[in-house]
């Protein structure tokens, strides 16, 4: 009698080799961790990108510094001789530094100096900066109602694009005050250094930097100080 065989099951595979399953998750691993520092970088690129490319043309308001900007001696004053004495001395040093450049309306020169009389503030800005752009409507506002022979706004532009962006700009917005550019950065720098835009500074009548502000500020803030200005008998 014939006897019958059992039917044999097939064999289980193998087990696969544990190091070359962990070698297959940590290159996973690691090309997800590749993958997330590109991202991240692509990410931290396209925010730190240069601003006078990138910037949003929707205003946004600055954050407020916590310090006053501070406006150094200029460099071309001459020391006193002795017969001017001390006050003497002490006036001149506190003189705002003068600058003397090109106006974009009409080419004309725009010299602090000669500006004596007048209360003048002087608005450091750039075409790019969103919260300089929130501040010119409020500038054109106060140089349309005190402008004259009492008062001015002077801006002085830092984009380092020059006259191709700040002309168009200019005609663009209508703008009602005079508007010089710093393209090298030598005003500024005569000014302590500017580090942050806008950036405002009221200069009273002799001359002399009286107060000044960092970042957008609302218009009857800024009104304000030029009031008091306008009110002072210095």
């Amino acid at each position: 009698m014939a006897t019958k065989k059992k039917a044999s099951r097939p064999s289980a595979p193998p087990p696969g080799n544990p190091a070359e399953a962990s070698g297959s998750m940590l290159g996973i691993g690691i090309t997800f961790a590749v993958a997330a520092v590109l991202l991240g970088s692509a990410v931290y690129f396209a925010y730190h990108r240069n601003p006078a490319v990138t910037a949003d043309p929707v205003p946004v308001q600055a954050a407020q510094p916590a310090v006053q900007p501070q406006v150094a001696a200029p460099a071309q004053a001459q020391a006193p001789s002795a017969s001017e004495g001390k006050d003497s001395a002490k006036s001149d040093a506190s003189l705002a530094p003068d600058f003397s450049l090109v106006n974009v309306a009409d080419g004309k020169p725009v010299t602090l100096s000669k500006l004596r009389g007048k209360v003048v503030l002087v608005d450091f800005w750039a075409t790019w900066c969103p919260p300089c752009r929130m501040t010119i409507p409020h500038l054109m506002d106060l140089q349309k109602e005190y402008g004259g022979k009492r008062f001015t706004v002077v801006g002085i532009s830092l984009d380092q694009q020059g006259e191709s962006v700040v002309k168009p700009f200019y005609d663009a917005w209508k703008m009602n005050y005079p508007v010089v550019i710093d393209q090298d950065g030598s005003v500024a720098r005569n000014y302590g250094g500017i580090r942050s835009i806008p950036t405002g500074l009221l200069i009273d009548r002799g001359g002399r930097v009286i107060t000044g502000f960092v970042g957008y500020r609302p218009k009857d803030e800024i009104e304000g100080l030029v009031k008091k200005a306008l009110d002072s008998k210095s």
